[in-house]
């Protein structure tokens, strides 16, 4: 369950006291009219903000010490307690103005399959949202999400809660020893705090980043938000956090020197081919090996007759590398593939029928099969603005009609396709050059997905797709 910004946790004075005294004074009046708009002020008879400004322009103009402010705050306009949002705000604000004082360790995205490590590329919010449902389901949670002030990094502060069952577990243990002068007084004393309050956990991240900044504590709370976070981002490949630092670092600036973004090029979005070099190259780079000096090598090949194939075969590896990468591009929209992803598909699936642990299966698959295969695949391509037959001489022309009907002016040619995976053979077909990929269309590579269709005037219209199934 998560709590709402609202939750005002049972908190003596002294301590909102000397939370708020560490603050400015500058810093607790911009909070009073921040807070006023978000949740009002006032307990019985509501404050409006342009009193609480007026109050508020008035003690900067007097220049009062810092109590005036904090009982103005504390007794005034909020007198029932501060909730669990400003607590979260001044807990962060606190973080940021005095960095000595907390510690931190930080642990590695990595891909258990790949064993490479993984960037952080998850939209924040959803990444927040889908931590909530994951830890809401043990503890009753609240989270805050800001950004940093000065560094390029987002901070995450997880509030949780626990049911106060202190004299249930009492009586459970000493039910012969306690007494019932020290029951009830355990009672009275669980009703009066019904939540108990965990220190909060800290998690600090940079967008497109293979690392997570955490708080040094190491107990089973920090193992099960550690879990969840695991499960939070292995939506497509398994990510497993890795461990970087044992011993915890002081200052966040310090441990952003060894493990900020500034460390990976990725981090920089849309310019990462600037900070990578591909663009150009760095002031200590080898020019003449760069690619805006040499240029870059473009696969050219053209094949008109099967009898070519002997001398096609005989290329080059460079020449091999590139048609290769043209053909897993073409056929997988990468240049990896996704051999990655359908095993961790086909494990997820083992994991969920027969309960079996991912480590325990062991599965091997083709470079060349598609995530989803399609077994069964019917096209059928028309051309209203067919000019007559072809020239039966003309050797650039290689055209197998299994059906087809044509009158003046129109050609339909029907095409089936009968297999384990269509698109995965003629994969498999172009990387033996009995295909070329330059005349293969796009879809016959997978590009529209594993569905049969009407291509007319080179426009494809999906038809009911074939019933397909995981290898």
């Amino acid at each position: 369950m998560e709590l709402e910004d609202t939750y005002v946790p049972k908190l003596k004075d002294d301590i909102i006291y000397r939370k708020l005294n560490r603050l400015k004074v500058d810093q607790l009046c911009e909070l009073s009219v921040k807070w006023t708009r978000k949740f009002g002020a006032g307990s019985q008879d509501p404050i409006s903000v342009e009193e609480v400004k007026q109050t508020i322009e008035g003690y900067l103009a007097q220049q009062v010490n810092k109590k005036t402010v904090i009982a103005q705050m504390m007794y005034v306009y909020w007198p029932m307690g501060l909730n669990a949002y400003q607590l979260a705000e001044i807990d962060c604000i606190l973080l940021m103005e005095r960095p000595a004082n907390y510690s931190w360790k930080s642990k590695y995205l990595k891909n258990s399959l790949t064993g490479q490590n993984s960037n952080f590329s998850m939209n924040p919010k959803k990444f927040v949202s889908a931590l909530k449902n994951e830890l809401t389901k043990l503890y009753l949670t609240h989270f805050f999400l800001c950004q940093h002030a000065v560094l390029p990094v987002l901070i995450l502060r997880i509030q949780s809660y626990d049911t106060n069952n202190l004299f249930l577990s009492s009586v459970k243990r000493n039910r012969i020893i306690l007494n019932e002068e020290i029951f009830e007084q355990k009672l009275i004393k669980s009703k009066e705090n019904q939540l108990i309050s965990r220190k909060p956990y800290y998690l600090v991240f940079g967008i497109n980043t293979p690392f997570i900044i955490h708080s040094p504590e190491n107990d089973i709370y920090a193992s099960f938000i550690h879990d969840c976070i695991e499960r939070v981002l292995s939506f497509r490949d398994p990510i497993i956090l890795e461990e970087k630092t044992k011993t915890p670092i002081l200052n966040l600036e310090k441990i952003l020197i060894i493990d900020g973004p500034s460390r990976y090029s990725k981090a920089m979005g849309q310019w990462s081919k600037y900070a990578e070099g591909q663009v150009e190259t760095t002031p200590f780079g080898d020019i003449e090996s760069h690619e805006s000096y040499k240029g870059r090598r473009i696969l050219v090949r053209k094949i008109h007759d099967l009898d070519d194939l002997d001398e096609v075969n005989h290329e080059d590896r460079d020449t091999k590398r590139l048609r290769l990468q043209k053909n897993m591009i073409r056929f997988k929209g990468s240049e990896n593939g996704i051999i990655h992803e359908k095993i961790f598909e086909i494990k997820k699936k083992i994991d969920k029928v027969y309960n079996l642990s991912q480590k325990q299966s062991n599965i091997l698959l083709s470079k060349y099969t598609s995530l989803l295969p399609m077994k069964k695949a019917h096209y059928t391509v028309t051309n209203d603005n067919w000019s007559g037959p072809y020239n039966k001489e003309d050797e650039d022309v290689d055209i197998a009609i299994i059906e087809g009907e044509s009158d003046k002016g129109s050609q339909s040619i029907s095409l089936k396709l009968i297999g384990n995976d269509i698109f995965g053979g003629l994969h498999e077909l172009c990387d033996r050059n009995l295909i070329d990929i330059e005349h293969m269309p796009g879809w016959l590579t997978g590009e529209n997905g594993a569905s049969s269709g009407i291509i007319k005037n080179n426009e494809f219209t999906a038809t009911v797709s074939p019933k397909s199934g995981i290898i």
